[in-house]
């Protein structure tokens, strides 16, 4: 693939492959889209390094997911076989909610950390369920 310009003034997109832009001002940008990477350039785009901003700051697009719950509710995780329709596998971890006898205030939920990630990005986090 041929990287393009998509805006003035050097801001590029392409491929991690693809040769990066020459003789272009400090502070131009390129975006990896397959490698979701903002690269910038410090001088006339010889040199190109990762530009790090708020949401490339942290290397991790997920955090360590945590269960909880309160009053009648219960969750913990189980491992097992499970129906590929639960998750991307056969097996693995789940979190297994129960809400319990219902009295109003009774719940369990999983928490998954996520970092702000660029509207670009979400292809990579390719998030799936089935209801």
């Amino acid at each position: 693939m041929t990287a393009k310009r998509i805006v003035t003034p050097e801001r590029h997109i392409g491929l991690s492959t693809d040769t990066k832009p020459t003789h272009q001002r400090a502070g131009a940008t390129f975006y990896e889209y397959d490698t979701d990477l903002m690269k910038i350039t410090y001088d006339d785009g010889t040199t190109w390094v990762k530009k790090e901003d708020r949401t490339n700051a942290d290397s991790w697009m997920f955090g360590t997911p945590t269960l909880s719950s309160a009053n009648n509710g219960k969750a913990r995780w189980i491992r097992g076989t499970t129906s590929p329709l639960d998750q991307k596998s056969a097996t693995g971890w789940l979190a297994n909610l129960y809400g319990g006898v219902q009295t109003g205030d009774d719940w369990a939920r999983v928490n998954i950390p996520v970092n702000e990630l660029p509207v670009p990005a979400f292809a990579t986090a390719k998030w799936s369920y089935y209801m």
